[in-house]
């Protein structure tokens, strides 16, 4: 609990609830040494997107990309994935301009001021979830202002501000221009950008050396298994014929017939070890469960993991959507995986495979089986080989579904694999994991360096303090 107290003219006309009054950005700007001026005063135009309702087009070729609160990252970059389109036809007016700056107006708390800056080539538009930004770049680089708003939004300045009594629903425009903000010399605003773009740029740097080192270990290991994968005609390759003896009493769709697959089937075959399917190292399997859309909680208690919350190298957390209240999770005990359990994707995205996380409550969906092994086969060793890219497409392979893609569990356990000998399989493990260890190493760096150029560069901003000491020159 804090206390606090406020002169009556600094409330009289405004709003009177504490949290607006504890966390505005005068009260956040307290310590800053440089000139503070409203947003209102240092910007030419500010444009909310426009809603296109359920009027949007799936394919790509066919409208204009729609940037949402969700194409924004937790670092205000943009990405563009999971995407949605405009029509064609939509206003000149409402197109997106290079360099100008997204801000996230939605009241989400992990969303909320979240803010990009658009230097995107092509057409574009955005929804009415964000808020378009034109600054007088005179004054006010807008570089700069994404890396302020995006400090404002880490302190969740932006959302005690905006929820109040009345339930107002995000920032809209006109409370958004009257946010005050510190304006240094221009100067003093391209230093401050230069810092964040070079932490970035060493971040990205780092972060595609461990993308390779992991992109690497599926040629390591199908390379010590002696697999030999068909070259890229053989994929493209889809125009084939098959005597009708061969796929009697078998599936009829062209897709499983291609002939890209027998290739990678011949390739499995010439493993310098021998094949076994699933069901001979595999001891027990269950699946999860669907809780159903009414029994999810509405406040963040036990995470339920579905397939789009897992990758391979583990549970996503932070990405968690959906979860159960703490009484129903005791009566789910049973569907919660174990020690030295894999799961694995059987629906949707199949095929992920992962070692199960012991250390935290969680229940897993239907959609994830919980694998238990054999003692004569290294976990570790079953995880990488069911994750590689081959067995992935073997495994989507056998797969039946239109829409959304399910594989059987009698299918998934007629997979088969190279199976070395304990030795051998530990001896791969090893080597993998040292492989994993850095990359994991390079990553938790490339983190450090843009966290810690987020902190010098919040420290400038709000107590005048320059990287490496000293403070800015304001004459």
């Amino acid at each position: 609990m804090e206390i606090f107290t406020r002169k009556w003219s600094e409330l009289s006309g405004g709003r009177f609830d504490p949290l607006y009054l504890l966390f505005s950005s005068k009260s956040f700007l307290k310590n800053t040494h440089f000139e503070v001026k409203s947003l209102a005063s240092v910007i030419k135009s500010a444009k909310t997107g426009f809603a296109i309702g359920r009027d949007y087009q799936e394919d790509c070729n066919n409208g204009i990309l729609q940037i949402r609160p969700t194409n924004l990252d937790e670092n205000g970059i943009l990405k563009f994935d999971k995407n949605i389109y405009a029509p064609k036809n939509v206003s000149k007016e409402h197109l997106i301009q290079k360099g100008e700056v997204l801000f996230n107006n939605t009241n989400s708390q992990e969303l909320v001021g979240k803010t990009a800056y658009f230097d995107v080539e092509g057409n574009f538009v955005c929804s009415n979830h964000i808020t378009r930004i034109q600054t007088d770049t005179d004054s006010l680089l807008p570089k700069y202002l994404c890396i302020l708003f995006n400090i404002y939004q880490k302190n969740k300045v932006f959302f005690n501000t905006c929820v109040n009594w009345n339930n107002q629903s995000g920032v809209n425009i006109d409370f958004l221009k009257s946010y005050l903000i510190p304006l240094p010399p221009k100067e003093a605003q391209q230093q401050i950008i230069a810092i964040m773009d070079n932490a970035y740029k060493i971040k990205q740097e780092k972060e595609q050396e461990a993308k390779e080192i992991l992109d690497s270990i599926d040629s390591y290991l199908l390379g010590e298994l002696g697999i030999k994968l068909p070259g890229q005609e053989s994929e493209q390759n889809r125009t084939f014929i098959k005597k009708f003896s061969e796929i009697s009493g078998n599936r009829f769709d062209p897709s499983y017939h291609q002939k890209y697959y027998h290739d990678l089937e011949k390739a499995l075959a010439q493993s310098v070890y021998p094949l076994t399917s699933l069901s001979t190292i595999i001891a027990n399997f269950k699946k999860g469960i669907e809780v159903g859309s009414g029994n999810y909680a509405q406040n963040k208690q036990i995470p339920f993991i579905r397939v789009s919350d897992i990758q391979n190298e583990g549970i996503m957390y932070e990405k968690v959507e959906k979860f159960i209240t703490a009484s129903l999770y005791e009566n789910l005990q049973e569907f919660k995986p174990k020690d030295n359990e894999l799961l694995y994707s059987k629906d949707g995205t199949i095929g992920l495979c992962l070692k199960a996380d012991v250390s935290r409550d969680y229940i897993i969906s239907g959609a994830i089986l919980r694998l238990e092994l054999k003692k004569e086969v290294n976990i570790d060793f079953v995880q990488n080989i069911l994750a590689s890219h081959l067995l992935n497409i073997l495994a989507n392979r056998k797969a039946i579904g239109a829409v959304i893609k399910h594989l059987s569990v009698s299918e998934f356990l007629s997979l088969k694999i190279p199976l070395p000998p304990l030795n051998v399989q530990e001896k791969l493990v090893k080597s993998i994991q040292e492989s994993k260890e850095k990359a994991t190493l390079l990553q938790n760096q490339a983190k450090e360096i843009l966290s810690a150029a987020k902190i010098d560069v919040e420290n400038m901003i709000l107590h005048n303090s320059a990287a490496g000491g000293g403070g800015f020159n304001r004459d």
